[in-house]
């Protein structure tokens, strides 16, 4: 059905889609469109970046999450049990007041004051870096496991909404520039 190796069917003319036309691009007139170089530049552009960044991600993460260890232990030490999914509530107020301290602290490092609080569990918090950054994800990220997991997007929203990373940075404004334009 392919002529050759070096041909490309186009998805939206091609023999397996409804359209009854065929129409075949070889590789080398592919690559003389401007528009499709540009794409492909900037899909290099993105994951060369999120390359660049994984380390740092994950060493800030860390950094963070040892500033507020203690605040995490004390609220998964709640004797009301208190849940992240809880924190959400704006009025809020834990009755033993073990939990009060980590969501101020939480949301006075948020950007925006809206943390996605179902993407993570308190108890695993307690150990784990990863835990703490998604809340600072978008809803979509649940199943984030790490930086080299998430993609660029992921880790440009992680480093623009908390507000640790922009300590970490000389202009932490660019990221919320490269964000909107990836």
């Amino acid at each position: 059905m392919y002529r050759s190796w070096s041909t490309l069917c186009v998805m939206s003319e091609c023999p397996f889609s409804h359209d009854a036309g065929h129409m075949f691009i070889s590789f080398a007139d592919r690559f003389k469109d401007q528009g499709y170089i540009n794409w492909l530049k900037g899909t290099l552009f993105l994951q060369y970046t999120k390359e660049g960044i994984e380390d740092f991600v994950e060493r800030t993460s860390e950094e963070y999450h040892d500033t507020i260890k203690s605040d995490i232990l004390a609220a998964s030490n709640c004797p009301s049990q208190c849940q992240l999914e809880t924190f959400r509530r704006d009025k809020f107020t834990c009755p033993y007041h073990q939990c009060d301290t980590l969501k101020t602290k939480l949301l006075f490092t948020s950007r925006s004051g809206r943390l996605q609080w179902n993407n993570s569990k308190l108890q695993d918090m307690k150990s784990s870096p990863t835990e703490l950054a998604k809340l600072f994800l978008p809803g979509f990220c649940k199943q984030y496991s790490g930086p080299t997991e998430a993609d660029c997007t992921a880790l440009l929203s992680l480093m623009d909404d908390c507000l640790h990373f922009g300590d970490k940075m000389d202009k932490p404004d660019l990221v919320q520039k490269v964000q909107y334009c990836a």
